[in-house]
């Protein structure tokens, strides 16, 4: 018998969505294969320390004081080597030959672990550095969507609460306010008039540098689709309209509320919707994934009204992975992870050929006597 491919799945982390990001990882750990890996989880603190322990799988485990406590911390080094921090010194427990970042929000999903991870050798799940970091980023995606010809609603961005009048005097309301890199509904604001407006920036910028003000859609249809990048190439998952009515959900409204009208908003598999606005919103989303070279499962969620389609936001770590957007493609959780993990691994393999040294005589022929300019 082979022996079992060692993969980590990394979740938590210093982010507003932090307690979403365990959910997430605990669904991947649920339902990623034991007979194919052996499985590591690896929660990151809010302080963003790397910990092991026995009971990470137990979601109860989490609603404990000081919890981090009961646990081993970790670091990860060159060549995906998994070691122990004691006493002692450093203990090497195995070498990872994948991870799955179930990580939202922060360092996690805007490309800060990704660039650790690279640097070190280890295969991830999640697009590279550049392209989270600029899913992550409403303004750059916004910046992107302008170059590909692909819509967004009419927005401005503020980084501080002054003047937001002048500001924003070329918008309608309704106003959706939200801040730039976050997600999860996280900060979220509807204002329907300028004063609600100002105290809604306010509270944003208490998330995020800089904040989003952009018009709302107001008659607005809702549709989601996820992009997979297999070994095969691009696989679209079939579209999703999201039916909570006309209302914008904060994030109390979709994790926190009890309230039947929330519980009983519903999505819709496979969104009853004419051929050509199924073909703009497949191409749109290839247009995407093709410029920033998006690996592993993202999802793209769209705005639609008056015939006319938005693009919403780019999310390149998506809760539960989207996998609920892969039924209709007969596709479990649990192949929809191996599916990321080959589609990363052949991508990967394929860089390997790719020339990234180069020798010259440069330091060798540099005299002493040479001045170099600081």
């Amino acid at each position: 018998m082979e022996d079992l491919q060692n993969i980590a799945v990394i979740f938590g982390g210093k982010s507003v969505e932090h307690d979403i990001s365990i959910i997430t990882g605990l669904q991947v750990l649920m339902n990623l294969d034991r007979e194919k890996y052996n499985v590591v989880a690896v929660y990151m603190s809010k302080k963003n320390r790397f910990y092991i322990g026995k009971d990470l799988e137990d979601i109860e485990f989490y609603k404990q004081d000081n919890f981090e406590r009961q646990l081993k911390e970790v670091v990860i080094l060159n060549g995906g080597i998994l070691a122990r921090v004691g006493k002692l010194g450093i203990k090497k427990i195995c070498r990872l030959d994948f991870v799955f970042l179930a990580l939202h929000g922060g360092v996690g999903e805007g490309g800060s672990v990704q660039g650790l991870l690279d640097v070190f050798g280890v295969k991830y799940s999640s697009p590279d550095v550049l392209g989270s970091s600029i899913g992550q980023n409403k303004h750059l995606t916004k910046l992107l969507c302008k170059s590909l010809d692909i819509n967004t609603t009419k927005y401005v961005v503020l980084d501080s609460s002054l003047n937001i009048e002048k500001r924003v005097k070329d918008l309608r309301f309704p106003l959706i306010i939200k801040p730039n890199t976050l997600g999860s509904s996280i900060g979220l604001s509807v204002a329907k008039d300028l004063k609600t407006c100002i105290e809604s920036v306010e509270f944003a910028l208490m998330f995020d540098n800089k904040v989003i003000v952009e018009e709302a859609v107001v008659n607005k249809r809702e549709f989601n689709i996820a992009v997979l990048h297999s070994k095969t190439g691009y696989e679209l998952s079939s579209i999703e309209e999201v039916t909570n009515g006309n209302s914008f959900l904060s994030f109390e409204d979709k994790y926190l509320e009890s309230d039947p009208k929330y519980i009983s908003s519903g999505h819709i598999l496979g969104a009853n919707i004419d051929k050509k606005l199924k073909l703009e919103i497949i191409n749109n989303s290839k247009k995407i994934c093709d410029c920033l070279g998006l690996d592993g499962c993202i999802r793209i969620d769209y705005l639609y009204d008056n015939d006319k389609l938005y693009l919403n936001e780019i999310n390149t770590i998506p809760g539960s992975f989207a996998n609920y957007l892969w039924g209709e493609k007969g596709y479990s959780f649990s192949q929809l992870l191996d599916k990321v993990k080959e589609g990363i691994c052949c991508k990967n393999i394929n860089n390997g050929n790719k020339i990234t040294e180069f020798s010259s005589n440069v330091l060798k022929n540099f005299s002493q006597g040479g001045k170099i300019v600081k």
